[in-house]
């Protein structure tokens, strides 16, 4: 888990100074200030599904597979919510934050997925 932390806080620190980047020259009209926000709140939410996966998905692959797939609809539906809630309280540049979000998804369902790969193929071959 420690591991986890590490590199999910590298890949933020990285998410970060590319946005700061795009957002401060060429995509300077789509910046929300949300966004580091919202990088925050993924960046805590990975870890939280994180630890569910490796604490209850340890035990045989059918425990994993239901795990990961109750972890998966509680990602959507979370991530769902806060794009809802954001419509509701904001509505504007909403194009700007949907694509925002679908891209950290994106990014960080393969940082967890890397990593929950090699977590469970090390466990297998030791």
């Amino acid at each position: 888990m420690k591991k986890y932390l590490i590199r999910l806080i590298g890949f933020n620190l990285i998410f970060l100074l590319l946005g700061a980047i795009l957002f401060g020259t060429v995509l300077k009209d789509y910046y929300n200030p949300v966004f580091p926000i919202i990088l925050v709140f993924f960046l805590l939410f990975s870890l939280l599904t994180h630890f569910l996966h490796v604490r209850y998905g340890q035990k045989s692959f059918q425990s994993f597979a239901r795990t990961h797939m109750i972890v998966t609809l509680l990602r959507l539906f979370v991530y769902s919510a806060v794009i809802i809630v954001y419509l509701i309280l904001r509505g504007d540049r909403v194009a700007g934050f949907v694509i925002f979000v679908g891209v950290l998804y994106i990014l960080y369902a393969i940082i967890e997925a890397t990593s929950l790969t090699r977590k469970f193929t090390d466990q297998q071959n030791s």
